[in-house]
């Protein structure tokens, strides 16, 4: 007897028990409940960036800044971001800031910049890139690998001579001393400047083995799932950020006869993925997220903005404007190679190429290292307005973290980049004063350059606009997957108003996990959701005059939105 059909659950049955399997968890709910104030009014302070505070009222980048984000419709926060990372990898390790408060100790760090920007689909992330100039990054990294390949191949051709040399019993100890001399040199190499199109173990190989790399892609997801969604260790990449000494080479990089050539590495990153790219999802693990965002610190090392938040500017193309831009981009990236190299006069370091950290290296009893580039020196008020901004943010870090042990959590996710926002500051004002100078091209061998106190003023008017952007964010990635789309929901309703269940999907499909058309896995997801934002008071169900169920903030929810958001 045939008893399929009295084992086989109804198609309403099987909806049900997806439903139920995509219920709130008991976290998420905790989650959902914490953040259900927040998610109403939580966005309310996303400002987009004004460049013409940011680089001047008559400067050609910001009139370029203006142009570009008009042309493409999104807020210039995005392309000030961009100008800004650009213009720190043409300083690459030629430039450091140090800062030495009245207060405090100095220290020091690089120049390089990380930019994660959200920004909806379809908006041409590689044609908005192309015009804030990665086609003349790209160029300028190219032109620097092959004009250093022959090079390079010269050099490891006389050091297997004189390897063979020193090793062979009938040289002479003058010519021994001689070879060994040239053996300890540093040695030339080719620059690989570019890591946007590597797996995870060739850009540590090309970290590694050039010193100085920049990762720019246009949609920045594939770097998430590269190097945080699918659990891959992101150490690499922290110690690029800060210049931090190598720990130890792998054996995959032993097998690739790619041992370490530099003590220390350097990286850029301009990473510009969809909206919710960090937000869990079925093909996201939670716990990589919240690494990335808590334990890592990875993400607080981001300048972090939301391509919907803001103002759309209006400006016109303007093609003297345009041509002043990239002029001044060109600069800093010809800069780069702007100290002479011969085979007299070697850079410092234990390689040689135009972007190789200026980072001598003295061996013996200790390690001593002096940096040879140039020094971006933040003194005076500018260094004490600096370092009060960042021991007020410092502070604001400590209490996040005491909150939350006192609600029974580890950490508030929020803290890292608090902590953070002090250094990204620094960075950005050296930066502006870099912008000023006119790169490192005009400066003479070992010259210094002075940040001002406005330069200071406006690299923390950035990262206190940006602030609220990297809360949002972080709050919708460390939500649970229901309280994110919950999160969602009460967004788009705020802005749009009464929804049916079906439209509330189709018109915003790219916000919900991903998963493939109206299947039972993305139905089941969205009506956990919404069920969870009727319970909470957040929606109100209705019906329409077709007798289809609608969505609709409740009166209550639609008083406590601060703005609609944009």
């Amino acid at each position: 007897m045939d008893t399929t059909a009295q084992t086989t659950p109804s198609p309403a049955a099987r909806a049900r028990a997806r439903a139920a399997e995509f219920a709130p968890s008991a976290a998420e709910t905790a989650a959902l409940t914490a953040a259900a104030a927040e998610m109403l009014d939580g966005d309310d302070a996303l400002e987009a960036l004004d460049a013409r505070r940011v680089f001047g009222e008559d400067s050609p980048i910001a009139h370029h800044c203006e142009a570009v984000a008009a042309n493409f419709h999104i807020p210039t926060t995005i392309t000030v971001l961009v100008a800004l990372a650009f213009r720190s990898i043409g300083c690459a390790d030629r430039v450091r800031q140090r800062i030495a408060p009245s207060t405090a100790a100095p220290w020091s760090c690089p120049l390089h910049l990380w930019v994660f920007g959200e920004l909806p689909p379809a908006v041409g992330k590689s044609s908005l890139l192309t015009k804030m100039g990665h086609a003349d990054v790209l160029g300028f990294a190219e032109a620097a690998k092959q004009a250093w390949t022959n090079v390079a191949a010269t050099d490891s051709y006389r050091r297997r001579k004189a390897s063979r040399m020193f090793a062979n019993p009938k040289t002479s100890e003058a010519e021994g001393v001689k070879m060994e001399a040239y053996l300890d040199s540093p040695r030339h190499s080719a620059p690989d400047m570019i890591a946007d199109r590597t797996t995870v173990e060739d850009t540590r190989h090309t970290m590694l083995s050039s010193g100085f790399t920049c990762s720019i892609l246009g949609e920045g997801r594939e770097g998430l799932k590269r190097f945080v969604l699918d659990g891959v260790a992101v150490n690499d990449l922290n110690d690029g950020f800060s210049g931090t000494a190598v720990k130890a080479d792998t054996r995959g990089d032993r097998e690739k006869g790619s041992k370490a050539k530099f003590k220390e590495m350097h990286t850029a990153l301009v990473w510009l993925p969809q909206p919710r790219g960090l937000a869990p999802s079925e093909s996201i693990a939670r716990k990589n997220v919240n690494d990335a965002i808590g334990e890592h610190g990875f993400l607080a090392r981001f300048l972090t903005a939301r391509g919907e938040a803001g103002v759309v500017p209006s400006a016109q193309y303007d093609a003297e404007v345009e041509a002043a831009y990239a002029a001044d981009l060109a600069k800093f990236l010809d800069g780069i190679e702007h100290v002479a190299v011969s085979e007299g006069e070697p850079l410092p370091g234990l390689n040689r190429h135009p972007l190789a950290p200026r980072r001598e290296h003295a061996t013996g009893v200790g390690v001593q290292q002096v940096y040879a580039g140039h020094w971006v020196d933040i003194t005076g008020a500018a260094a004490d307005r600096l370092y009060a901004f960042q021991e007020h943010h410092k502070g604001i870090a400590r209490e996040l973290r005491v909150a939350a042990e006192a609600r029974g959590q580890a950490k508030d996710p929020r803290s890292p980049t608090h902590g953070r926002i002090g250094e990204l500051a620094m960075r950005i004002a050296a930066v502006l004063a870099m912008i000023r100078v006119g790169g490192v091209a005009p400066l003479q061998r070992g010259e210094q350059v002075q940040v001002t106190l406005d330069e200071v003023e406006r690299a923390v008017y950035v990262c206190e606009t940006l602030l609220p952007h990297a809360a949002s964010m972080i709050r919708e990635a460390s939500m649970g997957e229901v309280a994110a789309l919950v999160h969602r929901i009460v967004k788009t309703l705020a802005k749009e108003g009464k929804l049916t269940e079906a439209r509330l999907w189709s018109s915003h499909a790219q916000h919900w996990p991903e998963v493939a058309g109206w299947d039972g896995r993305a139905r089941a997801s969205i009506m956990a959701a919404l069920e969870s934002a009727e319970r909470y008071g957040l929606v109100d169900k209705g019906r329409s005059p077709g007798g289809k169920a609608t969505y609709d903030l409740s009166p209550a929810a639609r008083r406590a939105v601060v703005r609609e958001v944009a």
